[in-house]
C-alpha cells in the first residue's frame, strides 16, 4: 500500500511507503515502472503474437500523423512500429519523434542519405524481431482490427506464408475492390503465373519464420513492384499466398507520375511473369494475353487442379464481352496518372460523381466501355478496372 504524506499545502513533496521516505523522483520512477507493468499485462497477454510493423516514410510531413496512429491505436496491441526515415527534409523526423517519445513501441532508423524502397524494405526485414510481418505505407490507413484479423487468421492457418487484405482507395472517391485478389490460395499461383497480381504488398502479413528460414529478401535490381519477386522466390517455394476477403486497409494511389513510370512498371512485371512462366513452360514461348496462358495451362496441365484451372477458364476467358448490366457499380479509367472514376448503375444509365453526369454505355469489351455522357457529343473509351 502507497501512503502519500502532505508536507506542503500546495503540493507533495515526499511519499511515505511502509514506513520508508523516498523523494519525489525516485517515487516517479517507481510509478512510471508499475504503470508499465500493468500496461504490458493488460495490452501484451503472453498468448499474444508481436507483429513487427516496417513504416518506409520520405517527407510525409502532412500524411504520417494518420498512418502512424491507424497502426498504434489497431486492437491488436502487442507491436513494434519500425519506422524507417529516408533522410527526409521537411520535418518528418520531427513528428515521427514526438510519437516515439510518448510510446516505446515505435523504433526509429534514420538514413544519413537516401537509399530508396528496396534497401530500406531489407533493412526493415533485418530489425524485425515479430513472429509476424507486416507493412505500412506512410500515407495510408490501417483499419484499426487489421492486425488482429490477420494475426488470428495466421495463426489458424499455419500453412499461410503471406495473407493480404482486400482493399479501398482514399482520395476523393472510396473504392472497395480497387484490385479484387485471390482468396484461394490455390488460385493464387495460377493467378501470379498467368499475370495477375494475386496479393497486393501493403496489405500483407508475412510468417517470420519462413521469410527467415529461406533468407527472403527483396531483389535490388527491381527498383519498383519489388514485391512481385518476393511472391515468386515464396511459391517456388512451396510457400502459400493469399487474400483475406476482408477490407481492412485503405491504399492512397497518386496520379502525378508520368507515362513512362507506368510503362516502366509493366515492363518489369512482363519480366517477372516470363521468369515464373519459364520455370514450368520453358519450352513454350510467353503467350502474350493472359487467356492464352490459362488456356495453355488448361491444356497442358501438370501442376495444378485440373478443376480449378477449368474453372478460372471458364470464369475469365469464355465470355467475349463484359456486360455492365450485371453489375451495380464499375471503376473506369482513362489511364492510370489520371483518378479512377466510380459509375453507378441507375436504371438503363450510369452516373458519376466525379464527372456529375449519366451516361449511357454504347459499347463494351471485356477490357474497355464506351460511354456516351449527357454533356458530350461523342462516346468517351475508359478501361475497366473492376466492378461489383
Amino acid at each position: 500500500m502507497v501512503v502519500i504524506t502532505n508536507n506542503s499545502a500546495t503540493k507533495f513533496s515526499k511519499f511515505k511507503i511502509q514506513d520508508q521516505t523516498i523523494d519525489m523522483k525516485k517515487a516517479s520512477i517507481i510509478l512510471s515502472l508499475l504503470t508499465l507493468i500493468f500496461t504490458g499485462i493488460y495490452f501484451y497477454p503472453s498468448s499474444s503474437p508481436l507483429v513487427s510493423v516496417i513504416m518506409l516514410t520520405y517527407n510525409r510531413a502532412n500524411l504520417v500523423p494518420n498512418a502512424i496512429e491507424s497502426i498504434l491505436n489497431q486492437t491488436h496491441q502487442n507491436l513494434e512500429l519500425i519506422i524507417i526515415n529516408d533522410a527526409s527534409t521537411d520535418n518528418t523526423l520531427d513528428i515521427i519523434n514526438k510519437y516515439a517519445s510518448t510510446d516505446p513501441r515505435i523504433k526509429i532508423i534514420t538514413n544519413p542519405s537516401n537509399k530508396g524502397i528496396v534497401y530500406n524494405r531489407n533493412l526493415g526485414l533485418k530489425e524485425a524481431k515479430g513472429k509476424y510481418i507486416t507493412w505500412q505505407d506512410d500515407d495510408d490507413i490501417s483499419e484499426k482490427n487489421k492486425l488482429e484479423e490477420q494475426v488470428t487468421f495466421m495463426e489458424n492457418n499455419p500453412s499461410i506464408t503471406i495473407l493480404g487484405t482486400q482493399l479501398s482507395l482514399l482520395g476523393s472517391q472510396r473504392m472497395v475492390y480497387l484490385w479484387p485478389t485471390q482468396t484461394d490460395y490455390k488460385k493464387a499461383e495460377i493467378s501470379f503465373l498467368i499475370g495477375r497480381l494475386p496479393i497486393i504488398l501493403p496489405t500483407t502479413m508475412w510468417r517470420s519464420s519462413f521469410i527467415k528460414k529461406h533468407n527472403i529478401t527483396f531483389d535490388t535490381n527491381l527498383p519498383l513492384v519489388e514485391d512481385f519477386a518476393i511472391y515468386d522466390k515464396v511459391l517456388s517455394l512451396k510457400g502459400k499466398i493469399m487474400t483475406l476477403d476482408k477490407t481492412l486497409y485503405q491504399y492512397r494511389f497518386h496520379y502525378s507520375n508520368p507515362k513512362e513510370y507506368y510503362k516502366k512498371i509493366s515492363e518489369i512485371n512482363k519480366t517477372v511473369y516470363k521468369n515464373r512462366w519459364n520455370k514450368f513452360y520453358p519450352d513454350t514461348p510467353f503467350p502474350n494475353t493472359q487467356c492464352k496462358r490459362l488456356k495453355h495451362i488448361k491444356n497442358n496441365n501438370k501442376y495444378f487442379s485440373q478443376k480449378i484451372v477449368d474453372a478460372m477458364y471458364n470464369k475469365h476467358c469464355q465470355t467475349p464481352t463484359f456486360d455492365p448490366s450485371s453489375y451495380s457499380h464499375i471503376i473506369i479509367h482513362e489511364d492510370l496518372t489520371q483518378e479512377p472514376i466510380v459509375i453507378s448503375k441507375n436504371n438503363n444509365t450510369f452516373y458519376s460523381n466525379k464527372q456529375k453526369d449519366i451516361g449511357k454505355i454504347i459499347s463494351s469489351t471485356d477490357k474497355t466501355l464506351d460511354i456516351l455522357w449527357s454533356q458530350q457529343d461523342t462516346p468517351k473509351t475508359y478501361n475497366i478496372l473492376t466492378f461489383k
